[in-house]
């Protein structure tokens, strides 16, 4: 580790010396900060690449689940129209059947 003297102890050579270090020192870690600027920024456009990925995922997956719901309600809709299909069928033949056991039992009179 260097050992600082006093300004006033210095020569003149000493002090350009101290400059010219002050100088370089300065010079890298300023070329630092611009290397972590440069990093920051790329990792800055990556996140904004990621996350717009993300969004469209996003939306993409919130359209699949909307067109799975419409499906379903379509799937639904046809089950529950077969089912009142079945069910006005099973009346109607409740009906013709007691119409036919009314017709059987009007011939069995005559």
């Amino acid at each position: 580790m260097r050992e600082y003297k006093p300004l006033e102890e210095m020569t003149r050579e000493e002090l350009i010396e101290e400059v010219q270090l002050i100088a370089v020192v300065r010079g890298e870690r300023e070329a630092e900060m611009e290397d972590w600027k440069e990093q920051i920024a790329q990792l800055e456009q990556e996140r904004d690449h990621l996350m717009k990925d993300i969004e469209e995922a996003a939306r993409e997956y919130d359209a699949e689940i909307q067109r799975w719901k419409e499906r379903c309600r379509q799937e639904i809709a046809f089950k529950v129209s077969v089912i009142e299909e079945r069910d006005a069928l099973r009346a109607t033949v409740a009906n013709l059947e007691q119409e036919h056991a009314a017709l059987r039992q009007q011939r069995d009179q005559q």
